[in-house]
């Protein structure tokens, strides 16, 4: 009979150690994407600036609307928006 009330608190320790695992993950998941992300931000901005140097070398006579369109564009890349993190999902097996 003392197995029957031990068996569900030992399954609830086990489910909360879990869910507190998979946060700890999301959550270092998170850190390193964030990191990737400013990673990559700095390498596009590096190509732009080589870009923008070999662009005016070979056309001096590119007009400011045209940049100005160009930065525009770039700024709203997937990459430079943040990550959020989640908590409290729960996923239930089947």
């Amino acid at each position: 009979m003392d197995m029957l009330y031990v068996c569900p608190n030992r399954l609830e320790q086990q489910v909360k150690d879990k869910e507190r695992l998979e946060e700890e993950m999301y959550s270092r998941f998170v850190m390193v994407l964030n990191e990737k992300k400013a990673k990559i931000r700095g390498l596009q901005d590096t190509v732009r600036q080589l870009s923008h140097t070999k662009d005016q070398r070979k056309d001096e006579g590119r007009t400011q609307s045209d940049c100005k369109a160009a930065q525009s564009e770039e700024r709203s890349h997937p990459s430079q928006e943040s990550t959020i993190l989640i908590t409290g999902l729960l996923v239930y097996g089947k």
